[in-house]
Protein backbone atom coordinates (compact mmCIF):
# COMPACT_ATOMS: atom_id res chain seq x y z
CA UNK A 1 0.00 0.00 0.00
CA UNK A 2 1.17 3.42 -0.72
CA UNK A 3 1.60 6.27 2.06
CA UNK A 4 1.49 9.91 0.79
CA UNK A 5 3.46 11.12 3.06
CA UNK A 6 3.29 14.77 1.32
CA UNK A 7 0.66 15.82 -0.97
CA UNK A 8 0.64 19.52 -1.84
CA UNK A 9 -1.92 20.73 -4.81
CA UNK A 10 -0.15 23.24 -7.54
CA UNK A 11 -1.86 24.83 -9.82
CA UNK A 12 -3.45 22.83 -12.92
CA UNK A 13 -4.47 20.14 -10.33
CA UNK A 14 -1.03 18.40 -10.53
CA UNK A 15 0.30 17.72 -6.87
CA UNK A 16 3.93 17.83 -5.75
CA UNK A 17 3.80 14.10 -3.88
CA UNK A 18 6.53 12.55 -1.54
CA UNK A 19 5.35 8.89 -0.67
CA UNK A 20 6.39 5.41 0.50
CA UNK A 21 5.71 2.26 -0.50
CA UNK A 22 6.95 -1.38 -1.23
CA UNK A 23 8.66 -2.41 -4.91
CA UNK A 24 5.84 -4.23 -5.57
CA UNK A 25 3.00 -1.43 -5.08
CA UNK A 26 2.00 0.51 -8.12
CA UNK A 27 3.69 3.82 -8.29
CA UNK A 28 1.09 6.81 -8.88
CA UNK A 29 1.18 8.82 -12.21
CA UNK A 30 -1.64 10.76 -12.53
CA UNK A 31 -1.41 14.92 -11.84
CA UNK A 32 2.22 14.22 -10.64
CA UNK A 33 4.51 17.37 -10.93
CA UNK A 34 8.66 16.46 -11.83
CA UNK A 35 10.53 16.25 -8.82
CA UNK A 36 8.07 14.17 -6.55
CA UNK A 37 9.72 11.39 -4.54
CA UNK A 38 8.81 7.78 -3.83
CA UNK A 39 10.85 5.33 -1.57
CA UNK A 40 10.78 1.63 -1.66
CA UNK A 41 10.73 1.10 1.92
CA UNK A 42 11.55 -2.95 1.17
CA UNK A 43 14.84 -2.10 -1.11
CA UNK A 44 15.67 1.74 -0.05
CA UNK A 45 15.48 2.98 -3.59
CA UNK A 46 14.65 6.31 -4.15
CA UNK A 47 12.65 7.28 -7.08
CA UNK A 48 11.68 10.94 -8.78
CA UNK A 49 9.00 11.79 -10.97
CA UNK A 50 9.40 13.04 -14.79
CA UNK A 51 5.92 14.69 -15.87
CA UNK A 52 7.53 14.78 -19.19
CA UNK A 53 8.11 11.07 -19.91
CA UNK A 54 5.20 10.16 -17.30
CA UNK A 55 7.82 7.85 -15.31
CA UNK A 56 9.44 7.68 -12.14
CA UNK A 57 13.67 7.28 -12.68
CA UNK A 58 16.01 6.10 -9.77
CA UNK A 59 17.97 8.31 -7.94
CA UNK A 60 22.08 7.12 -8.82
CA UNK A 61 24.15 8.05 -6.04
CA UNK A 62 24.13 10.99 -3.41
CA UNK A 63 22.94 14.26 -4.20
CA UNK A 64 25.12 16.84 -2.54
Amino acid sequence: MVRMLIDTEFSEGKHYIEAAGLSTDTKPTENIITGSRYIEVNTGKEYRFDEVGGQWHEVQGVSV
